[in-house]
């Protein structure tokens, strides 16, 4: 047994740690005694700072209210009633600090020894992080996924969500502490999807959770998205783009508009629903320039910059969103890659103002990346760019019904007009740019979305068709461009397989470019 702290004896360690560092039971260093004092007094006085810990992983420092001081108190026996631990009783500072405590997902047993035979109830999440959704499909739950590691808490996934997903996926709450009460109300299937996708090279299609085991839960379509861009990643594209329109068919029965202010039943998380539809209209348009699929779901909504997609104008607001830029950058590739048959001089008017309007956007991303670092305005700044080299490089009215064809959708058999040379390579120097950017040794590693190598596979067309009939091969300040996204794809290709089969593909354009 502990013996007590004789009075009057100094506290030989700090007596207040962050969130992060309190969930992970390890020791809070950054802040001394004096700095610690005052967060006793008030939770602002980090003044922007951040312990050791919070510093060396680039996240959010948060210092919560310090729990109830004192032995904890004695469990309630059989037939006793604990009047001091009621709600009624409670005082306000009370309810506030067990509001926010951050749940264990792992507590079980009692805080004190006690003769009742049963343990008291584990701790449940804030009442604002119950995920209420109409349970209109109820899931089979024939699918079990794999249990996770022991030593593995909410607090590790929500962790390693936000640093490895939510940067190219934003699907859950934005913060540690959100994030880690989201998961724990959430099921298996959410749970499942994310620890798939933090390591895609161990995840085979047979253990990806089946469709018919999903409900309309909104963590279940949460799932189910993920599991796009893991399908994507590791290879399998027609399979991406069924689990993408089986979310798309369910978000369409909830009468999902992109409207800011319609209810589709969801009650507070209406937002996050709305979020999910513009993330599932966009991935929409990807794997259709991917597989060649022009059928759309959600084909009916479009950004409220432009009215229509065929005719497409970037509207140029004084301040306009990041999210208002990346949709107008996937209509715009939509458009680029449109199979609508016209005359010459319509196809021409059509053509200048697709090219005024992907540099536009491209200026726009760039500066919001250069301060932001955003995945959002990084890959903006590439489809913007990868759309003018899709128009401008296939050139035969036959291209758009052979790309499918070919990775990513290019034609690489269609030849362009030499007049067309300039812009398509200034285009891929542009995605060559903001690549380079992003490799900035100052910033942490960026993470990117498997969709991102695609980017680099197009920009490698680009260069390459300002070679074309040189006849000596791929010039010096070229080959370093390629030999940087050789480079990019390398990294990449230890994640995703879909990585390497790029690589692959830019030896393939070598000798398709500049032999044939």
């Amino acid at each position: 047994m502990t013996p007590p702290i004789p009075v009057g004896a100094e506290r030989q360690r700090p007596a207040k740690s962050c969130a992060r560092c309190r969930s992970a039971k390890s020791k809070c260093t950054g802040f001394n005694d004096a700095e610690l004092a005052a967060l006793e007094e008030d939770l602002s006085r980090t003044n922007g700072r951040k312990c050791d810990r919070c510093l060396r992983l680039n996240v959010e420092c948060v210092f919560l209210p310090s729990k109830r001081k004192g032995r904890p108190r004695r469990l309630p026996k059989e037939g006793e009633t604990n009047t001091t631990t009621t709600s009624q009783s409670a005082s306000p500072s009370d309810q506030q600090r067990a509001a926010a405590q951050l749940p264990s997902p792992s507590a079980s047993g009692s805080l004190s020894p006690s003769p009742s035979p049963s343990p008291p109830p584990v701790p449940q999440p804030p009442q604002s992080y119950q995920i209420n959704s109409p349970p209109v499909f109820a899931p089979s739950s024939t699918f079990i996924p794999p249990s996770p590691p022991r030593d593995t808490t909410y607090d590790d996934l929500a962790e390693a969500h936000l640093a490895r997903i939510a940067p190219y996926a934003a699907l859950l709450p934005p913060t540690l502490i959100e994030c880690s009460a989201y998961l724990c109300q959430a099921g298996n299937h959410l749970h499942h999807a994310i620890r798939s996708l933090l390591d895609p090279n161990k995840v085979t299609v047979d253990q990806l959770t089946p469709l018919e085991d999903l409900g309309t839960r909104l963590d279940d379509l949460q799932a189910a998205v993920l599991s796009v861009f893991l399908s994507y990643g590791i290879g399998v594209k027609m399979v991406a783009k069924e689990r993408l329109t089986w979310v798309c068919e369910r978000l369409a029965q909830v009468g999902w508009e992109g409207d800011e202010a319609k209810d589709y039943g969801y009650g507070q998380w209406n937002e996050t629903v709305r979020r999910l539809g513009w993330m599932c209209w966009g991935l929409e348009i990807q794997l259709g320039v991917l597989t060649g699929s022009r059928e759309r779901v959600l084909g009916n909504v479009y950004p409220s910059q432009s009215a229509s997609l065929s005719r497409f104008v970037v509207q140029r607001t004084k301040n306009p969103s990041i999210d208002s830029l990346h949709r107008q950058a996937l209509a715009l590739l939509y458009e680029a890659t449109s199979t609508s048959p016209l005359d010459a001089p319509t196809a021409h008017a059509r053509a200048q103002t697709l090219i005024t309007s992907a540099h536009s956007l491209y200026v726009q991303a760039a500066a919001y990346y250069t301060s932001t670092r955003t995945e959002a305005a990084f890959m903006t700044a590439i489809m913007s760019s990868a759309a003018t080299i899709f128009l401008l490089s296939s050139s035969s009215i036959f291209s758009t019904f052979a790309a499918p064809a070919f990775a990513c959708g290019i034609d690489s058999t269609s030849k362009p007009p030499a007049s067309a040379h300039g812009l398509i390579v200034a285009a891929a120097q542009q995605i060559i740019a903001i690549v380079r950017a992003s490799l900035d040794p100052s910033f942490p590693p960026p993470v990117h979305s498997p969709f991102f190598g695609c980017g680099l596979l197009i920009a490698v067309r680009g260069l390459l068709i300002g070679n074309e009939g040189e006849g000596q091969g791929v010039q010096e300040g070229t080959e370093r461009e390629v030999q940087l996204v050789e480079g990019v794809l390398q990294g990449q290709a230890g994640l995703w397989q879909e990585a390497r089969s790029l690589l692959n593909e830019v030896g393939l354009l070598r000798r398709t470019l500049l032999v044939g």
